[in-house]
């Protein structure tokens, strides 16, 4: 019963509103007997079952390029074919947990962006930033389509570390001179 999906008050028609609060009183006078239970062990389902289910979504986009001056070229980017690099990883449901935000970027997306660019780099030595970022597009599930809205959000660059190079100690000719050590 607690889970039973009662609208709020201030999202039905006008016309629907008497129902609408015999429903909720109904609900509350049936669950009474069970309140101490529901209570003491925080038995209660009042949460969405899918909280983000809305038609503006994310679509990730990961990029990369040479240097600083060059144009971005498309690494992956979903259903696009053609841009498919470790798209069975990417897409997988317990990854996109990482990257996929509600309202803000979830904790694992800066460790995700890290680990995607390492990835890049390996394949990619010609690389030298990755950028992972998520464009904001609006889904049309009766026309079985997106569109971009043309904004992207949580943009991270990550750039290919080089070790520094190791300084060469010149060392004189060595005279006959010197005794052994």
């Amino acid at each position: 019963m607690d889970g039973c999906p009662v609208p709020s008050i201030k999202r039905t028609p006008p016309a629907l509103v008497p129902t609408v609060k015999v429903l909720r009183y109904l609900r509350t006078q049936l669950m009474r007997p069970t309140r101490p239970l529901r209570d003491g062990f925080r038995l209660h389902q009042t949460w969405r079952l899918f909280p983000t289910a809305n038609l503006n979504q994310h679509r990730i986009w990961v990029e990369g390029r040479t240097d600083r001056k060059a144009t971005w070229e498309i690494i992956y980017r979903p259903y696009d074919e053609e841009h498919a690099f470790k798209a069975d990883e990417i897409e997988y449901r317990r990854m996109r947990g990482a990257w996929n935000p509600g309202r803000s970027p979830r904790r694992g997306y800066t460790p995700f962006t890290k680990w995607v660019a390492a990835e890049v780099f390996a394949i990619r030595p010609d690389l030298n930033e990755v950028r992972v970022r998520l464009e904001n597009v609006k889904v049309m599930p009766k026309l079985g389509r997106f569109d971009s809205i043309g904004k992207f959000q949580f943009e991270r660059i990550v750039r290919r570390q080089v070790p520094p190079d190791k300084p060469v100690v010149e060392q004189g000719p060595i005279s006959e001179e010197d005794p052994d050590p």
